[in-house]
């Protein structure tokens, strides 16, 4: 518990209920009690982008700790920075399929290209 109140940075708000949290909060929270589970696999759906760049940076070297450990990491993200420094290997998604399946560095020229493609199409539209 005290690992997860150091973490997670509330202070004085770990105490107050819950629900009077703001979404944010109760994310950051949520946050800091899953990265000290004894979990194999740890997925994440954009929580990165919860907190001050502190909290991210925490939230991140926490991440890179329990790789190292040998978790495995499925991160869904549209934060490409976040991506890049988080993960080895990514796949890109294209209307629920997968369109790319390799290194995050070849995976984010593929996904920039399809986005450029998509961005032109809108604008002939």
């Amino acid at each position: 518990m005290p690992a997860i109140e150091a973490f997670s940075g509330l202070g004085e708000f770990m105490d107050v209920p819950v629900r009077t949290y703001s979404a944010g909060t109760f994310l950051r929270l949520g946050f800091a009690i899953a990265a000290h589970l004894d979990a194999d696999v740890m997925l994440i759906d954009e929580v990165l982008a919860v907190g001050d760049e502190a909290f991210q940076a925490r939230c991140e070297d926490r991440i890179a700790q329990r790789i190292a450990e040998g978790m495995t990491l499925v991160l869904v993200s549209h934060d490409l920075g976040a991506v890049e420094r988080v993960c080895e290997r990514t796949i890109v998604l294209d209307a629920g399929r997968v369109a790319f399946d390799g290194s995050t560095a070849e995976a984010l020229a593929y996904y920039r290209r399809l986005a450029g493609e998509r961005s032109e199409e809108q604008v002939r539209a």
